[in-house]
């Protein structure tokens, strides 16, 4: 999925669910930072304006209205990631700085490769890649710098700043196996074959 996805010949039917299985992600992070905002590891990284759950769910609409008969499920992966997103906003909130630098960081810089990569893949195209435009930033690379230093003056206020960096690993590790699943998922069409009927 990863590899398509750089190379720019992702099947829309893959890319359909692996934003899918995304969405509850986003959505756990964005409430848990919001949630946790009054630590003072994590108020400067709640911003509203990088929330990804409302585009990503917009694109989600558009490419599942394309391929109706696209079967959308949850997959265990995307489970998983969601509960430790959950389950560290409750015991171990500072964490969330590692999935908040994996996330926003990742879309305001490679995600922006992936942005004009799946404008140009036939059946992606521009209207479904708005999960990685940022309307509110005037300036992303400089919006981008000043998140990264965010997170670095909260590295300031860790109190286990080895378990953040080991939680970044994780966080890392938790969207491979996504794409993984994704794969496995969704197998290359064999030429002839009709697409499965939703379930």
């Amino acid at each position: 999925m990863i590899a398509e996805l750089l190379a720019g010949r992702v099947r829309p039917t893959a890319y359909l669910l692996f934003a899918f299985n995304l969405l509850p992600v986003y959505a756990a992070l964005e409430a848990a930072l919001l949630d946790q905002a009054h630590l003072p590891a994590l108020g400067a990284l709640f911003r509203p304006e990088l929330a990804r759950s409302r585009p990503l769910a917009r694109d989600v609409a558009v490419l599942a209205e394309r391929s109706p008969a696209t079967p959308l499920r949850l997959l265990a992966e995307s489970v998983t990631h969601r509960r430790r997103i959950e389950t560290i906003a409750r015991t171990l909130p500072e964490r969330l700085l590692a999935h908040a630098y994996v996330r926003y960081l990742g879309d305001l810089s490679g995600g922006q490769v992936l942005r004009r990569l799946l404008a140009r893949t036939p059946g992606i195209g521009p209207e479904a890649v708005r999960f990685y435009e940022f309307p509110d930033l005037d300036d992303l690379p400089r919006a981008k710098a000043a998140y990264r230093r965010a997170i670095d003056e909260a590295g300031a206020h860790l109190l286990d700043p080895a378990g953040v960096i080991e939680e970044a690993r994780e966080a890392f590790q938790l969207t491979i196996a996504l794409a993984r699943a994704v794969d496995a998922a969704s197998p290359e069409p064999q030429a002839g074959s009709r697409p499965p009927s939703r379930v």
